[in-house]
C-alpha cells in the first residue's frame, strides 16, 4: 500500500499489510521483567506479617528486583501500570488463617486472605495477582501472614512452588 493511500484513506484494519522497513511504536517490551523463587525453605512465625524469602532470580530483566531485600524497586524511566503475582506453596496442615499480601512503598497495597479447615490443607498452593501503577522508586514486596500465633508454618520452596514476579505491561 503506497503512503499516499493511507494519508488519503483511512485504513482498514481487517487489510493485511506487508512491510518492507522497521515498523517502530508498534508495540512495546514488557520490561521491566522479573521471577524469583525461594532457595529453601521457610519457617515463619504465627500472627506476624513476614517478607517472603524469594532469593533465586530466574528472571531480572533490568536489575530491578533485590535478592537481599526481596523487593522489586521501578527503575529509572520504567514508570508505568506492572502486572505482578504471588504463588504460595504451604506444607504445614492445620486449621488456620493466612494471607497473602503486596507490600507497596511498605504500605500494604492487597491482601489475599484464606481461613484453612481443621480437616487439613497441607501442600496446597495459592496465588494472588493483580495490576498496579508504579512510579519510578516506588518498590513492591511479598509478605504472608499466619494466624493463631504462636504456631508457625513453613513455605515450600523450589522454582516450582513458592515465587513473586511481574511485568511492566504500559507505560506512563
Amino acid at each position: 500500500m503506497a503512503i499516499d493511500k493511507i494519508q488519503s484513506e483511512s485504513i482498514n484494519l481487517a487489510d493485511t499489510f506487508a512491510f518492507t522497513g522497521t515498523v517502530t511504536g508498534a508495540g512495546e517490551a514488557n520490561t521491566p521483567a522479573w521471577n524469583a523463587y525461594m532457595g529453601s525453605q521457610q519457617t515463619l512465625a504465627g500472627d506476624t506479617f513476614t517478607v517472603i524469602n524469594c532469593d533465586t532470580e530466574t528472571v531480572d530483566t533490568n536489575s530491578a528486583y533485590d535478592t537481599s531485600t526481596k523487593r522489586f524497586t521501578v527503575p529509572s524511566g520504567h514508570a508505568g501500570t506492572y502486572f505482578w503475582y504471588i504463588i504460595i506453596r504451604e506444607t504445614y496442615d492445620t486449621d488456620k488463617e493466612f494471607r497473602i499480601t503486596l507490600y507497596k512503598n511498605g504500605s500494604m497495597y492487597h491482601q489475599y486472605r484464606v481461613q484453612l479447615n481443621p480437616n487439613g490443607n497441607a501442600g496446597r498452593c495459592y496465588q494472588s495477582s493483580g495490576i498496579l501503577e508504579l512510579a519510578v522508586g516506588d518498590y513492591i514486596e511479598p509478605r504472608y501472614f499466619i494466624g493463631e500465633n504462636p504456631v508457625s508454618g513453613v513455605l515450600d520452596n523450589g522454582v516450582d512452588n513458592t515465587k513473586f514476579g511481574g511485568f511492566k505491561i504500559r507505560g506512563s
